[in-house]
């Protein structure tokens, strides 16, 4: 779940950074929450004691890509912290606004 999270935190700083993607294509809207629904179907009626573990990675994504999206509000050595990707944030620096010049 640990790179689960920082692949996903790095994918929401990208959006956050990015927002012409989501607005020229569109968001993945209702798709994870089906993906979920439908991997715990299968897993209930298949092997039922992996349930746990998707859930986790399953949260691991969803808060790792929320906090990303976020990341103006998070201190920069958490940002480098919850990134996989550590070296892009020696050369971030903020402007009053937090926006990343």
């Amino acid at each position: 779940p640990r790179e689960e999270f920082q692949r996903y935190f790095d994918t929401g700083v990208f959006h956050a950074c990015s927002p012409w993607i989501q607005r020229d294509f569109g968001g993945a809207g209702g798709e994870g929450f089906r993906f979920v629904k439908s991997e715990i179907q299968f897993l209930l009626k298949n092997a039922p004691f992996w349930i746990p573990r998707a859930l986790l990675t399953t949260f691991a994504k969803f808060l790792g890509y929320k906090l990303g999206k976020h990341w103006q509000s998070l201190p920069l050595s958490t940002c480098r912290y919850f990134s996989m990707y550590k070296s892009y944030w020696n050369n971030i620096q903020y402007s009053s606004s937090k926006e990343i010049k």
